[in-house]
């Protein structure tokens, strides 16, 4: 059955070829680069994961500063050879078209001249005479921008089809000896014993982590940490409203409003709740303030992103800004990854699931190499034995 990983394989193979012709096509400076960049951090840590032994109490910040590193240094690298041959194309265009002006201008006279005298066989002439001469040669830098468009292409698919079809075996492999298999055990067995997916599986989290990882820096440098902070100041000021709508509420300003509320519209209130007339008249006027309070708060809500949007635009802003927000993003990952990945390890005892994080590369520092495993466990013990828990 070793021809279900074949064909998988060919899958894969066949939209990576459509996705090299796509790249060549789009060129590298029209691409994504997050399939190279992903190939590349992962080639940097298996040079690491050589150098490296697992049980050196430093691996796993050695595995997430090297993959953080070579993912930002390779982004950096790729967008400044992205950038460069751009700059490299548009230069030979303008000098091109400078080149070719007095002959362009003298066709485009001629063009108009054959549209005033209706010939048109000598207006499609001319016009393919102007294409000719705007036409600019594909140069080396049009060489290299097909190339490695190509080479985007192709590794943003493989690397995208590698992890979700990886992932699906992986969720089949636990599904089968859980849910209802439909006669599937045979086929899971073959896959699962096959010599490719053997080899896969030690990589797959380590790519999905990468991908992770790429997708947060790229997500955290695109919104910059200030959409954080927009967020941050209008939940903040929401919450601010309601407890100074609450206090204003409970002063001597209405407690003739409280007074009459609780006399008028809650007059018929169930006994069983007379006690809390007060309080629940206090809330209600609360309400109304907080809604007033509210309205303020939208209005800054509309305002406060299009000051942010506009300090963004300069460039040094941004710069600044998305840097804050990557780090920002990227450090709350790893800490819910760590965290997470504790957790796991503390209670969930698998050989399944152990094996494909300790045969992995970089996502083992979130499991058996987790540096904060030891808190996580004494942690889990002290709630275990609290006096609380025990009576």
């Amino acid at each position: 059955m070793a021809a279900i990983m074949i064909i998988i394989i060919c899958g894969i193979a066949f939209f990576a070829a459509i996705g090299a012709l796509v790249g060549a096509f789009r060129r590298f400076t029209n691409m994504s680069k997050y399939g190279l960049s992903v190939l590349l951090t992962f080639c940097v840590l298996l040079i690491v994961s050589q150098c490296v032994a697992k049980d050196n109490a430093n691996y796993a910040y050695v595995s997430l500063g090297v993959s953080l590193g070579a993912c930002i240094v390779f982004m950096l690298l790729l967008s400044f050879i992205s950038k460069t041959i751009k700059k490299a194309r548009e230069s030979k265009r303008a000098y091109k078209l400078l080149e070719a002006k007095d002959e362009l201008d003298e066709t485009e006279a001629l063009m108009q001249s054959a549209v005033d005298n209706k010939d048109k066989g000598e207006y499609k002439r001319l016009k393919k005479q102007h294409k000719k001469l705007s036409r600019v040669g594909t140069g080396v830098g049009g060489v290299f921008d097909v190339i490695l468009g190509a080479l985007s292409g192709f590794a943003n698919v493989v690397v995208a089809l590698f992890a979700v079809v990886f992932s699906l075996i992986m969720v089949g492999e636990f599904a089968v000896g859980v849910l209802p298999s439909f006669g599937l055990e045979s086929l899971m067995d073959n896959i699962l014993n096959n010599g490719i997916w053997l080899l896969g599986k030690k990589y797959l989290l380590d790519i999905v982590v990468l991908i992770l990882l790429f997708g947060c820096i790229r997500l955290g440098y695109t919104t910059g940490i200030s959409s954080l902070l927009c967020v941050i100041i209008l939940f903040a000021l929401t919450a601010l409203a309601g407890y100074a709508a609450y206090a204003v509420a409970g002063t001597e300003m209405c407690a003739s409003a409280v007074s009459s509320i609780s006399n008028g519209l809650l007059a018929s209130i169930p006994a069983a709740f007379e006690a809390y007339k007060s309080l629940i008249a206090r809330v209600i006027i609360s309400a109304g303030i907080f809604i007033a309070l509210e309205i303020v708060v939208i209005i800054i809500g509309i305002f406060l992103p299009r000051i942010f949007v506009a300090m963004r635009k300069g460039k040094t802003f941004m710069t600044v800004d998305g840097a804050l927000g990557a780090v920002v993003i990227v450090a709350v990952i790893f800490a819910l990854l760590l965290v997470g990945g504790g957790l796991l390890y503390e209670f969930v005892k698998s050989p399944s699931l152990s094996a494909y994080f300790e045969n992995s590369t970089l996502s083992d520092s979130f499991f058996s190499a987790n540096p904060l495993n030891n808190i996580i466990a004494d942690f889990i013990e002290t709630v275990r034995t609290a006096s609380f828990l025990q009576g």
